[in-house]
């Protein structure tokens, strides 16, 4: 509950390369990423952490944190799953919730500008060296 939530992406390869990571801190709540999916048909990461699901974007070789939705369940997410435009996300053995997202939204062209409610992280591979523009 006092760690920072991080993603990491790597080269697909043998030597497992960093392309680039993002860190979460205390500002976000989120804590740890417990659970991560990628939406079938974008670029677009679902991670399920203690409080929140974070939407996030990858383009450009970088993370952008587009949107996190509060858990309504006092529980960390531990799992989710698609079924069309329907997030299921599993908080507990027996609670939940259910996250329907917009189609064109997901679709968007990752080159336009940030989403007005969004937030940019600008990230370099040195991790003392970040920054973060609303």
């Amino acid at each position: 509950m006092n760690g920072d939530a991080y993603l990491c992406a790597m080269t697909f390869d043998e030597e497992a390369e960093l392309i680039n990571y993002a860190r979460y801190g205390k500002d976000t709540g989120f804590h740890c990423v417990n659970s991560l999916k990628r939406h079938p048909d974008g670029n677009i990461l679902f991670a399920g952490c203690n409080g929140y699901v974070a939407v996030i974007l990858w383009a450009q070789d970088q993370f952008h944190l587009i949107n996190s939705i509060p858990n309504v369940i006092n529980s960390p997410v531990t799992d989710m799953s698609f079924s069309k435009d329907t997030l299921y996300v599993v908080s507990d053995h027996d609670k939940g919730i259910v996250i329907y997202f917009n189609d064109d939204y997901l679709k968007r062209d990752p080159a336009g500008p940030e989403p007005a409610h969004g937030r940019y992280r600008n990230l370099d591979k040195n991790p003392n060296k970040m920054s973060l523009a609303d």
